[in-house]
């Protein structure tokens, strides 16, 4: 497995972990299943869960380094009004507006997968992003998150792959690809 080393470590407040099992709970995970390819209850609302928790990192984050950013989206959407934005925006101090696409992934994936994140094939942000635009990759452990990763999403453009589970409407980027 290729070695990381993460450039921040958060783990959840208590407040942030009932928001995450929350929104979990919540989740339309017959919607969610169109889109992750998971058929396991359980494993949806985990994926959910763990990705939600890695926003809350992110924004702790930026708020740690004096940037100004907007707290995770908790709110249950429909099918309908689901989109590909993004999952925060985070102002730096220059007063630059970024969006920023968080990933994320489990420790115990990653180690029967290989360190990657997942991409849905038609994600605009990921596909035509703007200059500014930033990308969080994270590895999860319950709610502790590590990320590894943040990099404008213009450079990792050349650097998908397909998936481990060959999804095809699906690609990944892999750690030792960075």
């Amino acid at each position: 497995m290729h070695e990381y080393m993460s450039i921040y470590t958060y783990t959840l407040t208590e407040a942030e972990r009932q928001a995450c099992t929350k929104f979990s709970n919540q989740i339309d995970v017959d919607y969610y299943s169109d889109r992750s390819g998971q058929n396991n209850e359980e494993t949806k609302r985990k994926q959910q869960m763990l990705a939600k928790s890695s926003e809350y990192a992110v924004a702790n984050y930026f708020f740690k380094i004096g940037w100004e950013c907007t707290e995770p989206d908790i709110a249950i959407y429909s099918a309908n009004e689901k989109s590909y934005s993004a999952d925060l925006i985070a102002i730096s101090k220059k007063q630059k507006a970024h969006s920023v696409a968080v990933k994320s992934i489990g420790k115990a994936e990653s180690k029967k997968y290989g360190i990657s994140w997942v991409f849905q094939q038609n994600d605009n942000h990921i596909n035509n992003p703007e200059p500014n635009d930033l990308i969080a990759l994270c590895i999860t452990s319950g709610y502790k998150v590590e990320i590894v990763k943040i990099m404008y999403v213009k450079d990792i453009h050349g650097k998908f792959k397909p998936t481990k589970m060959n999804f095809s409407d699906k690609k990944a980027i892999y750690l030792e690809d960075l």
